[in-house]
């Protein structure tokens, strides 16, 4: 990352932000994927526990792969992909954000029935199915069949 003048690795800078220091003490369980094809990042999800994203303002990626898989991803109350989504896990600060990971890491019904949720929630509004679905929908409401 020269090219940027950080003069560090991208994890280092990473691990730098102000967010990212609150999870230090956990830092030897984060996996930061780099230059990964999209079959490894998909078996990297499939087997995780939890997917978080430092930022709040993810649309797709992290939060749509880790729902593909069952895993509940807690984002914040603003509009995110999931705005629709009346079961997800939000939360409108860092702190309450890392209560409902606590919560989700000792409470294995809550996790296995967000997870769930989050599941259910991709297959119908996320993929390529329900692409096709909602437009023969559109097709059939305008009377194109």
């Amino acid at each position: 990352m020269d090219w940027q003048g950080w003069k560090c690795t991208v994890e280092e800078r990473i691990f730098e932000s102000p967010i990212m220091q609150i999870l230090n003490p956990v830092r030897n369980r984060i996996t930061v994927a780099q230059k990964m094809g999209w079959d490894k990042i998909l078996q990297v999800v499939s087997n995780s526990k939890l997917s978080i994203t430092p930022t709040s303002e993810r649309y797709g990626g992290p939060p749509a792969e880790a729902g593909a898989y069952g895993i509940p991803y807690v984002t914040d109350d603003r509009p995110t992909m999931f705005g629709m989504f009346t079961d997800r896990l939000c939360a409108s600060s860092m702190q309450e954000r890392l209560a409902i990971y606590d919560r989700l890491m000792d409470e294995h019904t809550f996790y296995r029935q967000s997870g769930d949720s989050y599941r259910k929630f991709i297959q119908t509004h996320h993929t390529y199915d329900a692409f096709i679905r909602n437009l023969f929908r559109i097709l059939s409401e305008r009377g194109i069949s």
